[in-house]
């Protein structure tokens, strides 16, 4: 079967080879959800976007191409047919892992406390908390990382200011981060995706404004009710996710580049209200709103 398989991923061509790669960056047994797969695809430069062509519907193409091939499976579909979320079967993932490491795509942190890790690492996923993590963390090289991924009962996280080239950083259910961790994140100018949903989070600082590549950002706690004004000087935001309800700054809807705001009244990916997922659209006559979901 990995015989199979491996010939399976050989057979892909070279954009759907590091998009498949990329997967490995989830625990096993994670249900992903396809917007954030997609969007981290783009953020990192996976989707190579043509005259007329948009990112999502791109990269929907790609997703939809490795569902064909059966080198993932769909997990939570809506009424309308749309795949909400998907997953890897425990023997694609050990194949992503085992490739991963062989290109050193993907280092992964869990719970094996002595396993050798490269001097060079491109993305990070911590998947498991052990006690050495405080002490490995000082001696480990970061700044080459372009994704940075943490999971739920992560206790500890490197400190993200000696990330330079950080692109993709995905905290969402990291219970750890607070609002003294956003003071270093917003001179990461680098970033793309930022996804801090369900965190300990209460406020969002004004220099948010620097992130100017930023495309998508997943805010989506119910401790943040107003949004800075520096928000609206994102030029490049698309997609922006928050709880509800959300005080909006004034001039909000003259970002010309956002496509989606949007609310979701579950954001841990274990079922419930998946399908109460909303997006808005905006009135630039409205320069001040309040966003109910």
């Amino acid at each position: 079967m990995r015989r199979i398989l491996s010939l399976s991923f050989y057979d892909l061509p070279s954009n759907l080879k590091t998009c498949f790669l990329y997967l490995s960056v989830y625990p096993e047994d994670s249900e992903i959800k396809v917007d954030e797969l997609i969007w981290t695809w783009a953020a990192e430069g996976f989707i190579h976007v043509k005259h007329g062509q948009g990112i999502r519907e791109l990269g929907h193409s790609y997703f939809i191409e490795l569902i064909n091939r059966s080198m993932i499976q769909p997990a939570y579909i809506l009424r309308d047919g749309r795949i909400w979320t998907c997953r890897v079967h425990d023997m694609v993932l050990d194949l992503i892992r085992a490739l991963s490491v062989d290109e050193n795509f993907v280092t992964i942190l869990d719970d094996e406390q002595y396993k050798p890790l490269p001097k060079k690492m491109r993305r990070l996923s911590i998947q498991k908390s052990n006690s050495d993590d405080k002490v490995r963390y000082p001696t480990m090289s970061f700044s080459q990382i372009r994704s940075l991924a943490a999971f739920s009962h992560i206790n500890q996280v490197p400190s993200l200011k000696i990330f330079h080239v950080l692109r993709v950083l995905n905290l969402r259910r990291c219970e750890y981060i607070e609002n003294c961790h956003l003071h270093v994140l917003v001179h990461l100018v680098h970033l793309r995706y930022v996804g801090l949903g369900s965190t300990r989070i209460t406020d969002l600082p004004e220099q948010i404004r620097n992130l100017q590549f930023l495309q998508t950002l997943n805010v989506r706690c119910p401790q943040i009710r107003q949004l800075p004004a520096g928000i609206i000087e994102l030029t490049r935001l698309i997609r922006l996710h928050v709880d509800f309800p959300v005080l909006l700054p004034d001039g909000f809807g003259n970002m010309r580049c956002l496509q989606e705001l949007s609310s979701q009244c579950d954001d841990s990916g274990g079922g419930g209200c998946r399908g109460c997922h909303q997006e808005r659209s905006r009135n630039p006559s409205q320069p001040s709103q309040t966003f109910d979901g």
